[in-house]
């Protein structure tokens, strides 16, 4: 009986933690998020190799675009962006 409580309660708490609603991100961290990403772009386009694969709307000089879509999205997911900008800024320049 005991491990049937258990599991229900693991299970509950999985369920839990997966339906938790995602943090917004604040406007300071986006307002940062947005300057990022418009001097990644400037860099980005600066190298041949980089403007090959640095295509829009993630790659753009809009820095208004990125501030509105950062203050939509989850802190996770505009963590996750401005990586993967920086990851592929570290490959296509060498």
């Amino acid at each position: 009986m005991r491990w049937i409580v258990a599991f229900c309660t693991v299970g509950f708490l999985c369920l839990a933690i997966g339906v938790a609603p995602a943090r917004a991100a604040d406007p300071d961290f986006c307002r940062d998020y947005a300057r990022s990403a418009v001097e990644q772009t400037r860099v980005a386009w600066d190298y041949w190799r980089c403007r090959q694969g640095a295509q829009p709307p993630r790659w753009q000089m809009n820095w208004r675009a990125h501030f509105d879509w950062c203050l939509g999205a989850p802190w996770e997911a505009a963590r996750r962006e401005r990586a993967i900008r920086h990851e592929w800024l570290e490959r296509c320049r060498y």
